[in-house]
């Protein structure tokens, strides 16, 4: 295993107790709190859906293949995905969770599918 995923492993358990602290801590009743909330469980999740991510790249890959670049790979997807789920979380908060808002952000989720799959480069 390649050193870098030691350091990505305790960021993401370092992310996780902040989240776990922050929600311990604070009350949700203000804009600047939600949006810290939602910003760092964003980065939470991107880094924790890259490990899985990672290992099932690498397994795909060939034996000579950078590990950086299977990473980078998967970090991309793992930020597809979060934005995805903290998305939902930001309609979810504000209470604008509807057929036509929700709709419209798959919408916009679906471009960005595109859009990312489109990057073969990383």
């Amino acid at each position: 295993m390649p050193k870098f995923i030691y350091t990505i492993t305790f960021v993401s358990v370092l992310l996780w107790v902040l989240v776990v602290w922050l929600i311990n801590h604070f009350v949700p009743d203000n804009f600047l709190i939600i949006f810290m909330f939602l910003g760092i469980i964003f980065c939470a999740l991107s880094v924790t859906l890259s490990l899985p991510l990672y290992v099932y790249f690498h397994k795909k890959a060939t034996s000579l293949t950078n590990l950086k670049l299977i990473y980078r790979r998967s970090i991309k997807w793992g930020v597809f995905l979060a934005i995805g789920i903290t998305g939902t979380l930001f309609f979810k908060a504000f209470d604008l969770i509807n057929i036509f808002n929700y709709g419209l952000f798959l919408l916009l989720y679906a471009f960005l599918f595109s859009w990312f799959k489109s990057r073969n480069r990383m």
